[in-house]
């Protein structure tokens, strides 16, 4: 039967055909602790939408300065100037040349730098200085005659020192820095590349190429800069595209060229089919930094570290070749700026600027976060909690709140908040400083009930070797069991003889693993558990207990018929079972561990569930092999076979469930077409 049933397995197989399981979110979001995109109240409100009158033509630029806002209107390839307080139109400038209007190419940047204007002119290759009035009083050209054709400038920035930082297109050693009178100095913040498990295997390979191969084959350079601007303290902020990662996409670069924004992570869209690609970033007062991503349309909103406070705006809908501009949306964005509490974002296609104004919840975002970092956190605890108030799914303000609890000294207070606020390292921070002030005030009485545990082992110890010793022969199954434990290669080995495998223990034993799993998912420390109460699928967990068991229990002994295995259906099954004692001890071990140890000591949970699971394997190794009288490649062969039967019978399954519901399908469908055509009879 055992062998019809193999064959039968096989046969299914080899002749079935593949088939396969065919298994707008919200303008302003933030995402949780688990990736996931949250939805939250808006934190800026469209004002206005300047442009009409003004004719701006693919407008690539502006800068707000001295009460204006000067607009780089590159299509007429001129400066317009509104009032900075109500946007009122202010005039013009023209760029002059010797009293002569100046030909340009493309406009792409501009700032201000005292009484002079930067333009960049990406058409010409050059940079203009300028007075107020768009004379033309100096030209910054290439300083490296030798590279003269990577001469490209985009955008430009000046510092309290009078240097000039160029963004180059296709430049991947940072920002050129050029001095006022145009003398290259140095390049400034170049990009580390970020070692990805592509770039290491190019590395590897270009170990055994040729010279001429590797001028071949791909370069593992970081993209280069998209924009840079300046701020009040003197530090360059740079911004550029996801390459390979998110990481460093947004750059504080101090006087070295150091990055020393605070945060090292990742910025951007978490979604794998959103590419990042900032285009312009802006810096408020208050350091708080805001990044245009021109590929999905999105502005982040970072605090002055780093964090990611909240995400908004969206693309315009598109018909065809025509555009439905809604109020807040973007076509082609190209450049964002602050004017005092004002964003402005700056739409190439549409010749359009957004002004938003911050709402309550946004103001209070930034106002809590301004707060905390200037450490006054009685007036940025009750800010957040004004915050939670609107919106109550808002992470960043448990973080806040915790922060401000655990500076008080009331760690569990902040671990509270800190696990609301999903954020694993700072709870551990707390929960380290918790554990030490326990410690403290229970410390004897955790030292007398270690002494007690100690004790009554010593105690239990002697009276087992006072014992007389009794045949194992002579004694009873679960006896034996706990000798196949000590004694693995002779108690498989002797199983089948000794008849002393016990199915109750079996079964025992595999209740208690389900158990301790379930117990696994909900119970484990919230520092090492992943899983969500909410989430808990009983049913996930049976099938991977044991419905991972009896599936290795039945493909092994259909295999035994080919491979002259000497086990039983049932022998296999509890020596399967037995081999689960390890991973049941460690995980029992591990539910203790995990509610006591702190991140940084993860490792012990980790070294002890992996251990279990480790000699859970060995077990199962030796009694397969023992149990069945096979030799070692034999064993190893055999084991193989059981994990290609085991997908068998899974794939089996699926192809049965999917087939039973097609007939299901089909047979409602037919039941419906006669219901319909009897009543048509009528």
């Amino acid at each position: 039967m055992k062998r019809i049933i193999s064959i039968l397995i096989i046969l299914l197989v080899l002749t079935s055909s593949a088939f396969s399981v065919k298994a707008d979110s919200g303008i302003s979001y933030i995402y949780n602790n688990k990736d996931e995109a949250n939805r939250l109240l808006e934190p800026y409100s469209v004002a206005k939408v300047l442009g009409s009158g003004l004719n701006l033509s693919e407008p690539q630029d502006m800068v707000c300065k001295n009460g204006k806002l000067y607009i780089l209107d590159s299509g007429n390839s001129e400066i317009k100037i509104l009032s900075a307080s109500d946007y009122s139109y202010q005039g013009k400038i023209r760029l002059k040349k010797n009293n002569q209007a100046y030909s340009a190419g493309e406009l792409t940047g501009i700032c201000i730098d005292g009484d002079n204007m930067l333009v960049v002119d990406y058409g010409n290759k050059i940079i203009l200085r300028t007075d107020m009035s768009g004379n033309i009083i100096k030209e910054y050209g290439n300083p490296l005659s030798e590279d003269s054709n990577l001469f490209m400038p985009r955008h430009v920035a000046v510092d309290a020192t009078n240097h000039i930082y160029i963004c180059l297109d296709v430049e991947s050693r940072g920002l050129m820095v050029i001095d006022e009178d145009g003398n290259y100095c140095n390049f400034f913040g170049s990009i580390n590349v970020t070692k990805t498990s592509k770039i290491l295997v190019n590395m590897f390979w270009r170990r055994f190429m040729t010279e001429e191969q590797i001028s071949k084959s791909e370069q593992n350079v970081p993209g280069g800069y998209n924009n840079v601007v300046s701020d009040n303290q003197g530090f360059i902020y740079a911004v550029r595209s996801a390459t390979d990662t998110r990481v460093e996409l947004i750059n504080k670069l101090n006087s070295a060229g150091k990055n020393v924004l605070k945060y090292k992570g990742e910025f951007g869209d978490v979604e794998a089919n959103q590419n990042t690609s900032f285009v312009s970033v802006a810096v408020n007062d208050e350091n708080m930094i805001a990044a245009l991503d021109s590929a999905n349309k999105h502005i982040f909103f970072y605090s002055a570290d780093g964090q990611i406070l909240y995400v908004f705006g969206a693309k315009s809908q598109q018909n065809g070749t025509n555009y439905s501009v809604q109020s807040g949306t973007f076509i082609s964005p190209v450049d964002i700026e602050f004017n005092g509490n004002d964003l402005l974002v700056l739409d190439k296609q549409t010749g359009t600027i957004t002004v938003f104004n911050a709402t309550e919840f946004g103001s209070l975002v930034q106002k809590a976060t301004y707060l905390h970092s200037k450490a006054k956190f009685d007036e940025a605890g009750k800010i957040w909690n004004e915050v939670l108030s609107l919106n109550s799914n808002y992470e960043k303000a448990y973080i806040g709140l915790g922060k401000i609890a655990e500076a008080s000294g009331d760690y569990k207070e902040a671990m509270r908040n800190y696990r609301l606020g999903g954020n694993k390292t700072y709870y551990s921070s707390a929960f380290k400083k918790y554990r030490t002030d326990f410690l403290k005030q229970y410390f004897y009485y955790v030292v007398i009930a270690l002494a007690v545990i100690i004790a009554g082992i010593v105690i239990i110890s002697k009276k087992r070797k006072g014992k007389q010793h009794i045949s194992l022969e002579k004694g009873d199954n679960f006896k034996y069991y706990l000798h196949i434990m000590r004694h693995p290669f002779d108690g498989f080995s002797e199983l089948r003889y000794n008849k002393k495998f016990s199915m109750s223990t079996a079964f025992c034993l595999l209740i208690i693993y389900f158990f301790i799993s379930c117990l696994n998912q909900n119970y484990n420390g919230y520092i090492f558990n992943g899983n969500s109460a909410e989430n808990f699928n009983v049913f996930i967990v049976l099938l991977s207990t044991v419905g991972i068991v009896l599936l290795f229990s039945l493909s092994a002994w259909l295999f035994t018929t080919f491979l002259e295995g000497k086990g039983r259906l049932g022998e296999i099954f509890t020596c399967t079972c037995y081999s689960l004692t390890p991973v049941i001890i460690t995980s029992a071990s591990a539910l203790i561990l995990t509610n006591v140890l702190s991140l940084d000591e993860a490792f012990f949970a980790n070294a002890v569930t992996n251990i279990g699971t480790v000699l859970t394997l060995v077990y199962i190794f030796i009694s397969n092999g023992e149990l069945n009288q096979y030799e070692f490649k034999k064993n190893i062969a055999a084991l193989l076979f059981t994990v290609f039967g085991m997908l068998v019978i899974v794939f089996l399954i699926f192809l049965f469930v999917s087939l039973w519901t097609q007939v299901i399908d089909f047979v409602k469908t037919l039941a419906s077409e006669i219901s319909y055509r009897r009543l048509a009879a009528g």
